[in-house]
């Protein structure tokens, strides 16, 4: 199951919210403990875990005094320290920040608009922004500072909002089964009675249903609910048709300090939603893996792949075959053609085609290239001219016995009409 598809789930549960008309307006606290990015949806992200500082003048959370039936958060408080009934807890949800994020800008992708996000920075052994105050920042001026401007924050999107609405509290859990949980604020799934007046998610069951308790049971964990088209991409989720209440032995939660605090059970007609997600669709809780699961698994787990895979195979079994197999057959084999098959065919081919197509071939290819081109041509092309034609009976047949014609004799040099041009 992937962030896309859980991403495509909560647009479409949402995408039927008005969108209102505002400047975009981004805070950072002077210390980056505390984000705020305004949306111009009526939709409201809050991360109370997903932050990451570890600032050395915050010190870490720790269980608080049991004292007088009740618990004590502050450091070095009177008495001794109950980490069962007074326990702190410090581990993040991991990556619930970068899931609110990444809806957010589907979202905006889809509609134009993005919904308002306040993010907690600090990490939770700072400050446990789903708590009582005391028991959040253990009355430490710069964590409880932290933890009011966070409170403020979200206070100035429900104003910006200005009516219908909704806030979606994003956590993470690892209870068993692997279902996505959904917060209304509803304690009495168990006990099959459901009411708009005692969720979280008052104003819009008056809106839908009234006073029809049915109708809005159906809205809870019905055809009609978050969970029912949550389960439909395959994310199993309570409650919903499939897992309409909790498991009697199991873990479920019914709600928050924030969700609690800012839904539309006290006042106010924006709604509020605690989202659980379980641990599958979220990566492991160590630091390097919050690092390098968000944006660089996009980036290195696909173009690696394709770089070292693809370019050395094109670069080692094509070049090296194309230089090797072809320019040394196109060198041996033209070049002596054309020199030693032309040059022969200008200077003594003109004549010898008439008659010695056999012998000369074997003859003036081997030795008269070495010694009897030059000498040849200035002997006979001017004796032959002036002496052959008158008297060639008494004079060719001298000449050439001294100028080793002797074997020209033997080889039909008697008939001077069909040798002269031979030589």
């Amino acid at each position: 199951m992937s962030l896309r598809r859980l991403i495509s789930v909560v647009v479409l549960a949402t995408l039927v919210l008005a969108v209102t008309a505002s400047v975009r307006v981004m805070y950072d606290s002077p210390k980056h403990y505390i984000k705020y990015v305004s949306g111009c949806l009526n939709i409201i992200f809050t991360t109370p875990h997903g932050g990451h500082l570890r600032p050395e003048s915050i010190p870490d959370r720790e269980a608080g005094c049991y004292v007088d039936g009740k618990c004590v958060f502050v450091h070095g408080c009177t008495g001794q320290q109950d980490p069962v009934k007074c326990r702190a807890k410090i581990l993040a949800d991991s990556y619930t920040a970068e899931i609110a994020t990444h809806i957010a800008r589907t979202l905006k992708k889809l509609t134009g608009c993005a919904p308002h996000i306040v993010y907690n920075q600090l990490h939770r052994s700072k400050l446990d922004r789903n708590r009582e105050v005391n028991e959040a920042a253990l009355n430490v001026p710069e964590a409880m500072e932290a933890y009011h401007n966070f409170t403020a924050l979200i206070k100035l999107a429900q104003k910006t909002i200005g009516g219908p609405g909704v806030l979606f509290d994003f956590h993470g859990h690892s209870h068993h089964g692997g279902r996505t949980e959904l917060g209304y604020g509803v304690s009495t799934l168990n006990d099959g009675v459901i009411t708009a007046t005692e969720s979280n998610v008052k104003a819009l069951g008056q809106r839908r249903c009234g006073t029809d308790n049915a109708c809005f049971e159906k809205l809870v964990r019905g055809v009609n609910s978050l969970g029912h088209y949550l389960a439909a991409e395959g994310f199993p989720t309570l409650p919903s048709p499939a897992h309409p209440k909790p498991d009697p032995h199991g873990h479920y939660y019914v709600g928050g300090w924030d969700v609690n605090e800012f839904g539309s059970r006290k006042s106010g007609m924006v709604d509020s939603i605690l989202l659980e997600i379980c641990n599958e669709p979220r990566p492991s809780r160590t630091a390097p893996q919050e690092d390098t699961r968000t944006a660089p698994q996009e980036d290195t787990r696909t173009a690696p792949q394709e770089d070292t895979r693809t370019a050395p195979q094109e670069d080692t079994r094509t070049a090296p075959q194309e230089d090797t197999r072809t320019a040394p057959q196109e060198d041996t084999r033209t070049a002596p053609q054309e020199d030693t098959r032309t040059a022969p065919q200008e200077d003594t081919r003109t004549a010898p085609q008439e008659d010695t197509r056999t012998a000369p071939q074997e003859d003036t290819r081997t030795a008269p290239q070495e010694d009897t081109r030059t000498a040849p041509q200035e002997d006979t092309r001017t004796a032959p001219q002036e002496d052959t034609r008158t008297a060639p009976q008494e004079d060719t047949r001298t000449a050439p016995q001294e100028d080793t014609r002797t074997a020209p004799q033997e080889n039909t040099r008697t008939a001077p009409q069909e040798d002269t041009l031979g030589v």
